[in-house]
């Protein structure tokens, strides 16, 4: 659910369905090309941690961020959404604000909190932003199109370049590792809610079992990789 703010006489708060289906208009198209653009840039650069990568990506939020208040602004409301994870994250972000000053590190940890308040902007941005059915499945399948190339890079460098502990555009194996589960339990968790019989339209027999041939080969591919890599910190996001 999420209240939109709208400029009524009597100022009240309308509350409406969270996601619902539509085309897209100019606005969105902006908006879901800046979200796709950050999420397939951001592991592109040694799994965007240099200087130049870290740069591009908040500039890129920095500038979603622009355009979801100059687009509220000029609709006349602003949307705001009720995050389920809201409490945890302002908790998380306070334990973060709270480590940062008792850290003998200053500038380390400054660096730090800043990626991690970046990462729970673009949270929030992401749940304002992908209001329709057609946003998410668009975000979603960028999301697996990126881990699908990490996931087949990770498998050449092994089996072809002979790699030990293969990283693929990251500089850790762990981190690729880490960002590939995650990716794993997202298609996951979206095959489990197209096969469950809610969607009419993949009940079909042809289209159900390719469907289904085609994710399993993925998540296959993915846990193959992860597996790969050889990290412990992969494994533990897979199981929890």
């Amino acid at each position: 659910m999420k209240s939109c703010a709208t400029p009524s006489n009597n100022h009240r708060v309308s509350v409406k369905a969270p996601y619902k289906s539509g085309s897209f208009s100019f606005q969105t198209k902006v908006v879901l090309l800046l979200i796709c653009g950050i999420v397939v840039f951001s592991p592109l650069v040694d799994g965007g941690t240099t200087h130049v990568a870290v740069m591009i990506i908040r500039l890129g939020i920095l500038t979603l961020l622009g355009c979801y208040l100059g687009f509220g602004i000029s609709d006349g409301k602003l949307c705001v959404p009720r995050m389920a994870p809201g409490s945890a994250v302002v908790a998380y972000l306070g334990l973060a604000v709270a480590s940062t000053v008792w850290s003998p590190y200053t500038n380390q940890s400054m660096q730090w909190l800043l990626i991690l308040l970046s990462y729970a902007v673009f949270l929030y941005l992401l749940v304002a932003s992908l209001t329709t059915w057609q946003c998410i499945g668009v975000a979603v399948a960028v999301l697996c199109a990126v881990g699908c190339f990490e996931a087949v890079w990770v498998l050449v460098q092994t089996l072809w370049y002979g790699v030990k502990r293969a990283s693929g555009t990251f500089f850790n194996p762990n981190f690729v590792a880490g960002y590939l589960a995650a990716i794993w339990v997202v298609i996951f968790s979206v095959a489990g809610y197209f096969f469950s019989g809610r969607k009419k339209w993949i009940c079909a027999t042809p289209a159900r079992t390719l469907s289904l041939l085609g994710v399993g080969i993925l998540l296959g591919t993915m846990l193959a990789a992860v597996l790969l890599t050889q990290s412990r910190g992969g494994g533990v996001v897979l199981l929890y």
